[in-house]
């Protein structure tokens, strides 16, 4: 499903790239993107939520297209 959501992206719309974003906590997703090719982007801060009463960091991913 994400390939097909990456060729719509980058041939039907001509995006240069794709970013997302992933909860530290979900370390399933995290590595489903990264076998993908989306690679993680530094950032001067982490994206925080509070969810629930908990905080939640974000990891911001990125895949320009080939």
């Amino acid at each position: 499903m994400l390939q097909l959501g990456l060729k719509f992206a980058f041939e039907i719309y001509g995006a240069k790239k794709v970013s997302l974003g992933v909860f530290e906590n979900n370390l399933p997703a995290y590595y489903c993107y990264k076998a993908v090719g989306f690679s993680d982007v530094v950032l001067d801060t982490t994206e925080r939520y509070c969810i629930l009463g908990e905080e939640w960091k974000c990891k911001e991913l990125i895949m320009e297209n080939r």
